[in-house]
């Protein structure tokens, strides 16, 4: 799911992104990718994993991309995996 897209830029990419556990918006040539689960750290689970793969490859598609921003909810960027997490 694009958001902040702005008027007359293309939709990017063919996934669209769940935003449950990743923020990914696009606009003015840059886009944003925030890891979204402040409550872990933002430690990856196997769905925010998945987002990421879409995110990384819209931007990758996409010729209006032309720079990308990695960001963390919280206080931490990323704990890194988490292995509590339920796969699927």
């Amino acid at each position: 799911m694009l958001t902040s897209r702005k008027q007359g830029e293309k939709k990017q990419g063919k996934g669209q992104v769940e935003p449950q556990h990743l923020k990914f918006s696009v606009g003015d040539g840059i886009a944003l990718i925030t890891l979204h689960r402040p409550e872990a750290m933002n430690a990856f689970s196997p769905q925010m994993l998945q987002s990421w793969f879409k995110a990384i490859t819209n931007c990758e598609e996409s010729e209006d991309v032309r720079v990308v921003i990695l960001t963390g909810a919280g206080t931490a960027f990323c704990a890194g995996g988490d292995i509590f997490a339920e796969k699927g």
